[in-house]
């Protein structure tokens, strides 16, 4: 249909504080804020379309898992992380479950063992 959906901050200073602390806590530095915020804003709002989902590619150490989770933890969405190797296939299915059937919203991010 070609509408947005966007994450609506209400408290942007709420927002800044929460990612200021998170990013303390994972030894970011603070001259990655700007970027960080915008990644996650972008993040959140492509997990946040219903029936949609994203695939994003980086390097190891970029940062962009830690991002995704802080995104989807924003949104209230249950996060599963899952390496390549390990009963990929199950995960893969009860999160099927937990989505269509349960219809709650989930993260699935998958690493490259």
């Amino acid at each position: 249909n070609g509408k947005r959906s966007y994450c609506h901050v209400s408290d942007m200073e709420k927002l800044t504080e929460d990612v200021e602390m998170c990013m303390e806590a994972n030894g970011f530095s603070r001259e990655l804020f700007d970027d960080v915020i915008n990644q996650m804003l972008r993040i959140a709002r492509a997990i946040g379309i219903p029936r949609k989902s994203i695939m994003l590619v980086s390097l190891p150490g970029s940062g962009r898992k830690w991002i995704s989770r802080l995104a989807a933890r924003m949104l209230s969405s249950d996060v599963v992380e899952v390496d390549s190797t390990h009963n990929l296939e199950e995960t893969i299915l009860t999160c099927y479950k937990t989505a269509g059937l349960e219809a709650k919203p989930v993260t699935v991010i998958v690493e490259d063992a």
